[in-house]
Formats: C-alpha cells, sequence, structure tokens
C-alpha cells in the first residue's frame, strides 16, 4: 500500500463512479468526495478507510494523490536530511528507496525503506514540522484545519 495511516491524502477529482480502481468498484455514494481533503484513519485488506465518510467507503491507491510529502512517498529527485547531511532518492523499486550518497548527489549510497528513514531520524528537506492549533480543547496541524476550512460554505 502506498499510504499509511495519518497520512493527508485527496481524492482524485477525475473517478468515475461504477469503474474499478485497483479491483475495487467505485461506488456512486462516493462522487461527493471527489476532489476532497481527507486523512486515512484505518487500512483494511488493502483498502483505506477515510475520515472523510466515517469509514463508509473504501478506497485505493489508485483513487488517491498525496497532499503532503512523507517518507512514505518519496519520488526520484526528493531530498532527506539528518545530522550528517542531505541524500536524494535516486530510484525507487516498490517500497525501497535507492539513495546517493551523502552530500553527493552523483554517487549511489545505501537503500532504505520509510520506516528505515523515520526509525533513523531523517527529515524531508526544505519541510519544517507544521503550526498547531488548539480547537475546543484539541490540537491540530494548522495546515489541516486551514485546509478544512477552505472546504466550508459561507453562510
Amino acid at each position: 500500500m502506498k499510504y499509511h495511516i495519518g497520512d493527508t491524502v485527496s481524492i482524485r477529482k477525475n473517478l468515475k463512479a461504477g469503474k474499478r480502481y485497483g479491483g475495487y468498484c467505485l461506488l456512486d455514494v462516493c462522487e461527493k468526495y471527489f476532489g476532497k481533503i481527507a486523512k486515512i484513519t484505518g487500512e483494511n485488506d488493502g483498502l483505506y478507510v477515510l475520515d472523510i465518510d466515517s469509514g463508509d467507503s473504501a478506497w485505493t491507491d489508485e483513487m488517491l494523490d498525496p497532499v503532503k510529502k512523507t517518507l512514505f512517498n518519496l519520488v526520484e529527485g526528493d531530498k532527506v536530511e539528518d545530522k550528517y547531511g542531505e541524500m536524494m532518492v535516486l530510484g525507487v523499486s516498490g517500497r525501497v528507496y535507492h539513495m546517493s550518497g551523502y552530500n553527493n548527489f552523483n554517487v549511489t549510497g545505501a537503500d532504505y525503506t520509510a520506516e528505515q528513514l523515520e526509525e533513523y531520524g531523517y527529515k524531508i528537506v526544505g519541510q519544517t514540522e507544521d503550526d498547531t492549533i488548539d480547537v475546543l480543547g484539541k490540537t491540530y496541524k494548522k495546515s489541516d484545519v486551514e485546509e478544512r476550512l477552505a472546504e466550508l460554505e459561507e453562510v
């Protein structure tokens, strides 16, 4: 699976109800969510559960796009860093990233999974921790709140 619990995703706008995506038929009731932002709250038999529909529908990789770059959705050319310097993703094979050497993007370094990069403390270059905001006693990422507010209709 391409995404993980906690990832923020966008439900693709160009989907068609009744069509199969990743072996799963997209239901008519899902049309109202096309183009919306959602958070993955669970996984079940290779399908995603999203917060946007209270977990009533099932979603596949082919129905979703990433909203925020994470260590789990890196692509060729992305850079990560730790206290020793930067490495670039030179290629991706399944769930394995083929990385460059430290601070030298022209040489091959080691291979890592996203879980290993996370465990070793790597961060995506140029990405800072989100500011948070408290709403009704709960803490949320400010960027998530702003995305959701943009979806609301004005009164």
